[in-house]
């Protein structure tokens, strides 16, 4: 499938894994010719020339920052997009020049380039600390948004298959969300860190997660997923067959092809013991008029791999090497059955000889989600004795997908504590192995699939009474839903585990909960005339569930006001006047730090002139006020460093509360708030940035 055409080495001792191609001229009239330019551990940017005259010459470019994304210019060949951790920079390497430079306070966690939605104009998406951030080449703002949490990968996609590509976002969160115009369209949850994301065909792309996940959807239907230690993640055609596979780097070595629909591996090649892949590309590195496939290793090593013609590839090769997946696959599940059908065929002759009357296991377990006081509890009762129990649930167990509780001594029942912490629904696989109560010879494994409901985790308790003073939590968010009151005792049923007692009201429903592990209180009110109460002591809780609802309910504008009780609006004043201060802070030690510098630098100046003067006595104190000087600037620069930390902090806690008080309301009026709350933001209005996230931009 693929041909080794090209090694190169970079000579680097460190190699971050960043990496692109960039095309520029040498000269007026050169060539063009392609260069590597990637990003070093140590805040370097080399330039590494592919054309034989100048493949020994590495370049250096220092940036004095820590380099947390790159990428190349789709329209300027020779121009690098540079995240760091304060700035985004363009910068032409041909002309030696910065093109554009934009400080970006919240730091760069992810950069893409090109042209989206209804706009043929090339734009330069940012994501970061619990943000997006969308320039013109000018470097005007073009559009805000905020995220759930730090956005770790960005993608462009033609995700409905309109012709224009559409922004997608992933965030540490596990959260997948497309943006059409500078709004959320589309949201998907996974169940780790998003990592990689690329776009393949037919509306489809491929992610990896930082379990170790990598799959392909198409749209929002995941087509399949394997798992492993991915560290790089690629597209690329390798058979001609205009697809592009899903090209996929691993952490001992390896890499392969997969096929975009299935999965199934078409090739599969392993480097070196000594070389770890850090990144894969698509592109001419090599000048030979087709697109190759490039393997980056640490070491700063380059493979370059260009498609096979089908028909010249050894058969014996494709047989002894590199059998396919799906062949592979059949002869393992053959293996299995074989195993398992002589296994039950010997326990039916041991019980055919030992016993003149067969029971047969009674494989009816009841399986009940019920509650304790800490977690979310799976119950298995009837069926016979219970020798163990093994759940395969996908993101529910924090050390893999499957949980294995052994009874010793068997029961008839058994209970399986779930660790759910996030609200999503899952399907719990459960196998489980029973015996017979007359006869321990023969047992027999019974497998159950049981939903878990999207809201398992808020576990059900008693309404409080009015003497409790039950409305004394810190947000209350008060929305009109047009639906009757059975539909909406429908939805509690299908997503929350509740006594049907509690939902027999035609007028009312008054229903409270601890949302576990923390046991944080919610309570939902709702009146037959549409009128609709959450109260809750974190706001993430109310927006979840007014998500979900209009999700549920086909809602497509909703208006809510939001009420905070005083000890809340206190913490949120501090949390906004707190940004201010470490601002100040921050430019006030700019400042020090600079005036140090100069001391050193006429320090260093005397101590040059006493050494010509051979003036020892005057050079040694020179010498050491250069090294007080500098002991000094290396405290500003810790203090600097934890301002900085508790600042990205602030900022993180203030674009969360845009986002969940934005996620209280729905269509135009969510889009509003977080129009409005960024130009609060930019003008430091924080006592308007409060009003907005409360109460909208009508009110």
């Amino acid at each position: 499938m693929l041909t080794l055409v090209n090694i190169t080495e970079l000579n680097l001792s460190v190699f971050s894994g960043r990496l692109t191609i960039c095309k520029f001229h040498d000269g007026a009239d050169a060539e063009i010719t392609s260069s590597c330019v990637g990003a070093t551990s140590a805040n370097k940017v080399f330039i590494r020339h592919a054309s034989p005259v100048q493949q020994d010459q590495i370049q250096y470019l220092n940036i004095d920052q820590n380099i947390t994304a790159l990428c190349s210019h789709p329209e300027h060949p020779a121009a690098v997009v540079l995240g760091t951790t304060s700035h985004l920079l363009i910068y032409d390497i041909a002309e030696n020049k910065t093109v554009m430079s934009k400080e970006i306070e919240n730091g760069v966690g992810a950069v893409v380039i090109g042209s989206f939605d209804d706009s043929d104009q090339i734009n330069v998406i940012v994501g970061g600390n619990c943000f997006l951030q969308c320039f013109n080449m000018e470097g005007s703002e073009r559009y805000w948004n905020v995220m759930s949490d730090q956005v770790s990968a960005l993608a462009l996609i033609d995700f409905d298959g309109d012709g224009h590509n559409h922004l997608l976002a992933g965030t540490e969160d596990g959260n997948l969300r497309l943006f059409r115009n500078g709004r959320m369209t589309t949201e998907i949850k996974e169940t780790d860190a998003v990592t990689f994301l690329i776009a393949l065909t037919d509306h489809c792309f491929g992610y990896a997660l930082a379990n170790g996940t990598v799959g392909v959807y198409h749209k929002r239907n995941r087509l399949w997923r394997v798992k492993n230690q991915i560290v790089a993640l690629a597209s690329f055609d390798v058979d001609n067959d205009g697809h592009p596979e899903l090209i996929c780097g691993w952490s001992h070595g390896r890499f392969d092809a997969r096929h975009w629909q299935t999965g199934e591996v078409v090739f599969k090649e392993k480097l070196d013991a000594q070389h770890s892949i850090v990144a894969l590309l698509v592109d001419d590195w090599l000048q030979m008029g087709h697109a190759q496939l490039i393997i980056c290793s640490q070491l700063g090593q380059v493979w370059s791999y260009l498609p096979s013609d089908l028909e010249l590839t050894s058969l014996d090769r494709i047989k002894d090497e590199n059998a396919t997946q799906a062949e592979e696959e059949a002869i393992r599940r053959l293996i299995i059955r074989k195993q398992n059908l002589l296994a039950e065929l010997e326990h039916i002759r041991h019980h055919a000889e030992h016993a003149t009357v067969a029971e047969t296991v009674d494989d009816e377990v009841q399986l009940t989600v019920k509650h304790d006081q800490e977690n979310v509890l799976l119950e298995l009762e009837g069926g016979g004795l219970i020798h163990a129990v093994i759940i395969f649930a996908e993101g529910l167990f924090p050390n893999g997908e499957s949980h294995a509780l052994h009874l010793c001594p068997p029961s008839s029942s058994a209970k399986v504590s779930l660790p759910v912490q996030r609200n999503l629904a899952v399907d719990l696989h459960v196998n489980i192995l029973l015996e017979s109560h007359s006869s321990n010879d023969i047992l027999k494994v019974v497998e159950v699939v049981h939903p878990l409901p999207t809201f398992s985790r808020f576990k059900s308790v008693p309404w409080p009474s009015r003497t409790k003073n039950p409305s004394a939590l810190h947000f209350r968010v008060r929305i009109r839903l047009q639906e009757r009151i059975q539909r909406i005792g429908f939805w509690i049923a299908q997503n929350f585990i509740v006594s049907p007692e509690l939902l027999a009201s035609e007028s009312s429903i008054e229903l409270a909960f601890e949302v576990l592990p923390c046991g944080t209180p919610l309570r939902i009110s709702f009146l037959n005339e549409g009128s609709f109460l959450i109260e809750s002591d974190r706001l993430d809780h109310v927006s979840d569930l007014i998500q979900h609802l209009a999700t549920f309910f086909n809602v497509q504008q909703l208006a809510s006001d939001i009420e905070i009780s005083e000890n809340q609006f206190k913490e949120l004043t501090e949390l906004m006047e707190g940004v201010r201060g470490h601002q100040a802070i921050r430019q006030r030690l700019t400042v020090d730090m600079a005036d140090q510098v100069n001391e050193v630098r006429n320090w260093f100046n005397e101590s040059e002139n006493a050494r010509l003067m051979n003036d020892m006595s005057e050079m040694r104190r020179s010498y050491a006020a250069i090294q007080s000087g500098n002991r000094q600037l290396v405290d500003l620069q810790n203090i600097r460093d934890s301002n900085y930390s508790e600042l990205m902090d602030r900022l993180k806690q203030i674009n969360l509360h845009v986002q969940n008080s934005s996620s209280c309301r729905v269509g135009k009026y969510q889009t509003d708030v977080i129009q409005a709350s960024r130009q609060a933001i930019r003008a430091e209005d924080f006592e308007q940035l409060i009003k907005i996230t409360l109460h909208g931009v009508d009110n």
